[in-house]
């Protein structure tokens, strides 16, 4: 057979095919290539070789959807495909369930059981869990929450859309109606597996029939260039194991690689020049700063028409364009060196700096009045839970920012086990650490894990204590939780909980005219900088504020490699808002409903 090899490790068969570098744009993470086990060690086993077609016929119908996605060319959405989709979700969400029902040990433990797409789909046979889900979906209904529906169910669309071989285009209305009817399907079946709980007689029924139809190119197919294009050579560098490009990294690359072929096209590095970059420059220097969520899929030069003649649109700042050529002059750099990019050929985009005009002072931090306005937001004041505040995230992250000076993913990430009693002093503690596995996000990170540094462990903050802190750690041990904030999933490639949070926080502060003003304000990061202000003046000793900020000193001396450095912490005790007023911030109480599992 084409395509199995022995797994070193484990001396199992695995089917490893690598995607064209041309498609890998087009194809989700992983990307660069499709990896299965076979799950037996020799190739006349029983099921080998209906595992090995499953894989060849995902690979190829990955492909074929990527080389259509690299051309646009979409799938009709209509009113029809959109009932089959949706009848095909409630036929399987019912079909797991029932499943999970009448296999032995499933009533007490989670029950795998392999889908169309050969992943694992887990069902877990609970009231809990179906009547949690089921409240969301039905908050976001009532709430005509579009974005949060197209949030929740955009995966599951386009899964169900690949099992039949289709791609649709996310950007039109019709995909949106596809994500609500999903939506309220979703609420329809959790209602019928609720009232299976209770002894009814509710079959699955058959799975439906596909609608006749016939495909549909919307825009004309890209002509693909027979030489491979700076961004293959690109994408295909930073796929190679010795690079170790971190997340970030790779993300800011991926972002400026794709607004080179928004601007330019497919071009090749021979075509590059620095005319050309030029052009890319003056386009990208039209883009908003903050391009609104309805305008998010459009290109480079749509935008240019959509904005022009509008002055008062803040633009990409000059320090944005520099940063976007110089991680695009680095992978040149390295595919230079690399010889995937002829010596001789210039780097079109080394010594490119932007004109950086009358620098202004950035406002570091938010004043008193500022974090006054925070907490006389409806979270604090009046127990308000928005749908996509993720429950008692919405408030507690705030707080745990604002009083511990951490990085807000640090604050995301933190588990349950986090906090606990210190058995010398019988003081509660709270630990920033590495070291744990969140239900989620798997193994936890910190910014400073490659220079050993950012663990740290100190007494949970008293305006804390006084807010309730640590009944909520207790409402969540009660309830066999593992997550300090249950709610928070994952958002992007970089593996990261915060930006579920971050991104409704910005606009719920902006909602409730709490945003601080001035250009470049952070509504979350910005929390760290005001502890630090306020640190200097409670009188925090230099070291101590290194500790609890997770810094390592610049310049140590080997004196700093001495001693425990964990009673820096204590120091926190110190720490206050000199004239800020929590009077109305509402002390947190248990809420009604139960909690997810996580």
């Amino acid at each position: 057979m084409d395509y199995v090899e022995c797994d070193p490790k484990t001396s199992r068969l695995i089917y490893r095919r690598v995607y064209p570098i041309a498609l890998r744009p087009f194809i989700p993470p992983p990307n660069s290539q499709l990896k299965r086990s076979l799950a037996a060690t020799k190739i006349d086993a029983p099921g080998v070789l209906e595992r090995y077609r499953e894989a060849a016929a995902l690979y190829d119908r990955t492909v074929a959807l990527a080389r259509r996605a690299s051309k646009r060319s979409f799938d009709p959405l209509d009113t029809p495909t959109i009932a089959f989709i949706a009848e095909a979700y409630r036929v399987e969400m019912l079909d797991h369930d029932e499943y999970a029902r009448w296999t032995p040990g499933s009533s007490t433990a989670f029950v795998a059981r392999k889908s169309r797409t050969g992943h694992l789909t887990r069902a877990l046979d609970t009231e809990t869990r179906t009547t949690r889900d089921m409240a969301y979906w039905q908050a976001l209904r009532a709430l005509a929450d579009i974005e949060g529906i197209c949030s929740e169910w955009a995966a599951t669309a386009a899964r169900l859309a690949a099992l039949e071989g289709w791609l649709f285009d996310t950007a039109t209305p019709a995909y949106r109606q596809l994500c609500r009817a999903i939506n309220d399907t979703a609420i329809l079946a959790s209602a019928i597996i609720l009232e299976r709980q209770t002894g009814a007689v509710l079959p699955t029924p058959a799975a439906p029939q596909r609608p006749p139809r016939q495909p549909e190119v919307l825009q004309a197919p890209r002509e693909t260039p027979v030489e491979e294009t700076f961004e293959t050579i690109a994408t295909a560098l930073m796929d190679a194991a010795y690079q170790a490009i971190s997340p970030t990294t790779r993300q800011g690359a991926q972002t400026a690689l794709r607004f080179l072929r928004e601007a330019l096209g497919p071009v090749t590095p021979a075509a590059l020049c620095r005319r050309a970059v030029t052009d890319m420059l003056n386009l990208l220097a039209q883009r908003p700063a903050k391009v609104p969520r309805v305008h998010r899929a459009a290109s480079l030069q749509e935008l240019a028409a959509l904005y022009a003649n509008r002055p008062e649109v803040p633009r990409l700042s000059p320090v944005t364009l520099d940063r976007h050529v110089g991680a695009l002059a680095t992978l040149w750099t390295k595919a230079a060196t690399a010889g995937d990019i002829p010596e001789e050929l210039p780097n079109p985009f080394k010594a490119r700096t932007s004109p950086q005009g009358t620098k202004r002072r950035k406002v570091i931090g938010f004043s008193l009045a500022e974090i006054q306005a925070f907490l006389a937001l409806p979270i604090f004041t009046h127990g308000e839970r928005p749908v996509r505040g993720r429950g008692e995230a919405s408030y507690w992250i705030p707080l745990m920012l604002l009083w511990t000076g951490a990085r807000p993913e640090e604050i995301a990430q933190m588990l349950v086990a986090d906090i606990a009693r210190d058995p010398d002093s019988d003081r509660w503690m709270m630990t920033i650490t590495d070291a744990g596995v969140h239900p989620v996000k798997g193994q936890q990170s910190l910014k400073t894990s490659k220079k050993d540094s950012g663990v740290r462990t100190f007494p949970v903050p008293a305006p804390l204590i006084d807010l309730g802190f640590l009944d909520y750690v207790t409402w969540l041990q009660g309830s066999g939780t593992v997550a300090l904030f249950p709610k928070l999933t994952i958002k992007n490639a970089r593996n990261l909980l915060f930006p579920t949070f971050g991104e409704w926080w910005s606009l719920y502060v902006a909602e409730h005219g709490a945003k601080p003003i001035g250009e470049g304000r952070q509504p979350s990061r910005e929390f760290r900088h005001s502890w630090s202000t306020a640190a200097r003046k409670s009188l925090l000793p230099r070291d101590a504020r290194e500790y609890l900020m997770g810094h390592r000193p610049k310049n140590a001396t080997a004196n700093e490699e001495y001693g425990e450095t964990a009673s820096l912490g204590l120091a926190i005790d110190q720490h206050r808002y000199a004239g800020l007023d929590v009077s109305r911030v509402r002390r947190w109480t248990p809420p009604t409903r139960d909690i997810p599992q996580r």
